[in-house]
């Protein structure tokens, strides 16, 4: 199994939640339609992030008001082709661009 995962707190706990596990590996990156850096918007509540400014724009004074979002950090991204390339064909995309 291959995890995506930019956010460097929530890599740590990956991480340490599979370090024992040889079949998990974990990419610091996220997936994206170009290979290189993007912006990460981050809230308060370190579980909600995006790479889409409309996204938070739109959420920050409604869903999720309660939350800042004052935190960017700049992650590495890769593409979906290029990790197939790797890893081979996924049995399986959670696809979060649907929700947060």
């Amino acid at each position: 199994m291959v995890a995506f995962e930019p956010q460097a707190e929530c890599l740590r706990h990956l991480q340490s939640r599979f370090r024992f596990k040889r079949n998990v590996q974990i990419q610091p990156v996220a997936l994206s339609d170009s290979e290189g850096e993007a912006v990460i918007y981050q809230s308060s509540s370190h579980t909600i992030s995006s790479m889409s400014e409309e996204f938070v724009n739109t959420v920050a004074k409604t869903v999720f008001a309660d939350d800042t979002w004052d935190q960017r950090a700049t992650i590495n991204t890769r593409t979906l082709d290029q990790m197939i390339a790797l890893y081979g064909m996924p049995g399986f995309i959670n696809d979060r661009r649907r929700g947060v």
